[in-house]
């Protein structure tokens, strides 16, 4: 993340917020952060869950080859 050294840290926590997707900034919101270091941390959780979400999905799927038979990955 840019560091602005001259900004003031309530502009830089409100920048970061504006500058989340709006699913995630509702949900950081909602943990009510105080600073900004709270609020990248939140951000980050969020990002992890979603990757890990997301690689579990694919994981307990098959390939089919073109035969209609089914293939470990």
């Amino acid at each position: 993340m840019l560091d602005v050294p001259m900004m003031p840290e309530k502009d830089k926590f409100h920048l970061f917020i504006i500058g989340l997707q709006s699913w995630a900034q509702a949900d950081v919101e909602r943990s009510n952060p105080e600073t900004l270091e709270q609020a990248y941390v939140e951000a980050e959780r969020l990002v992890d869950t979603q990757r890990k979400s997301y690689t579990d999905t694919f994981k307990s799927m098959k390939k089919f080859d073109h035969g209609g038979k089914k293939e470990e990955w």
